[in-house]
């Protein structure tokens, strides 16, 4: 019946060469119609994709047939069991020659001073040092114009600004950098070049010992597989590393402003004398200048010091003295501004690394593992 064809037969053809096909109640078919009947089915059984199979016609009730079945059934259990037996055998042969040149070696991690050693190296070429000089010296020059004395201060403006020279000068946002802001630096040299080729080969080496061959080669590859891209990938993660010298620290604005106090009170108390030295030469009367007694702290016209002169060298003096204070202060101030620089753009190289360098040896490591693992089940 069509059901059984459509339905049940013609689903499982991908399976005809482990069936047979039985059909029953062979006893109420004539015998000379009988081998007809079983080749109808097997060009029904043809149709509907299941040439091959055996056919066999039987009575359950007289037992006619049931051993030519029982036979066919031992047999394609024999033939099953052997081929799994056989198959099992092959995997396990070529498991053990996989294994063999596969090798049991454990992957390792790469150690803290071989991360830092690459680091290091990248750091190097890419200028790091220099930037952090630059840094260092353009925190000393801005400070120092900020905090210096404004009579004389002006000469540092004559002093070129490093950052600038080296094109790393920040934007208005205080985060961007201008377009050209690598030009300036001094490309990679060979000793340089070669120190992070080293480096790299080392990460290398140090993830792979005790593997076999194949594998050693493979991180190998791995470890270079994108070195065209750390060069550009570095020197954009430094270009756009903010260096923190978009503004002048706040107390260098509190000495500015008292820096600027002290010149008034200079000015005023020069001019005070000059006009007390003009009206003299002149012959003009004006009262005479007031003065201070530091013994009594009062202000009269008769004892003490006179305040224009006090104005004049408390001014001068105050604002001199401020000057070399704030020199120390600027000196270690541009050094704690340079380490942080450093620190902020070695962060950044450290990221482009373990992308560029660690990521692919990682997969690489991880596919290890992943045929280890097949390797053990199929040893089991």
């Amino acid at each position: 019946d069509a059901a059984i064809h459509n339905r049940f037969l013609k689903p499982l053809a991908a399976h005809k060469d482990v069936m047979i096909v039985v059909l029953n109640h062979i006893d109420q078919v004539p015998v000379e119609r009988r081998e007809s009947m079983l080749g109808d089915v097997r060009r029904l059984l043809v149709e509907d994709g299941l040439d091959g199979v055996p056919v066999l016609g039987i009575s359950a009730r007289h037992g006619e047939g049931l051993e030519q079945l029982r036979a066919l059934i031992a047999e394609r259990v024999a033939d099953k069991k052997n081929q799994r037996a056989r198959f099992r055998t092959d995997v396990q042969v070529a498991a053990e020659r996989l294994a063999a040149a596969n090798g049991t070696g454990a992957p390792r991690e790469v150690s803290a001073g071989t991360r830092a050693e690459l680091n290091d190296a990248v750091a190097e070429s890419a200028g790091v040092p220099v930037v952090v000089d630059a840094v260092r010296r353009a925190a000393t020059l801005r400070n120092t114009q900020a905090t210096g004395w404004p009579l004389v201060k002006w000469l540092g403006k004559l002093r070129p600004d490093p950052l600038k020279r080296l094109h790393l000068d920040l934007g208005a946002s205080g985060k961007d950098l201008i377009g050209q802001a690598r030009s300036s630096l001094p490309p990679a040299t060979q000793v340089q070049r070669s120190r992070v080729d080293s480096a790299v080969r080392r990460v290398a080496d140090e993830t792979s010992e005790g593997m076999t061959r194949p594998w050693v080669q493979s991180i190998r590859r791995a470890s270079v597989s994108r070195a065209e891209d750390l060069a550009d990938g570095v020197d954009k993660a430094v270009a756009q590393t903010p260096l923190g010298l978009e503004r002048v620290p706040f107390w260098c604005r509190l000495v500015q402003f008292l820096q600027y106090l002290f010149l008034l009170a200079a000015l005023v108390g020069g001019g005070w004398l000059l006009a007390l030295i003009g009206a003299g030469y002149l012959q003009f009367d004006l009262p005479p200048a007031p003065k201070f007694d530091a013994g009594t702290g009062q202000v009269n016209s008769e004892t003490g010091f006179p305040v224009p002169t006090l104005l004049l060298i408390i001014g001068l003096l105050a604002g001199f003295l401020l000057a070399a204070l704030s020199r120390v202060l600027v000196t270690w101030g541009a050094r704690s501004k340079s380490r942080q620089a450093e620190r902020r753009m070695r962060a950044a190289i450290g990221e482009v690394t373990e992308e560029l360098v660690l990521a692919p040896i990682a997969t690489e490591l991880t596919a290890y593992r992943e045929v280890r693992e097949g390797l053990d089940a199929a040893l089991r």
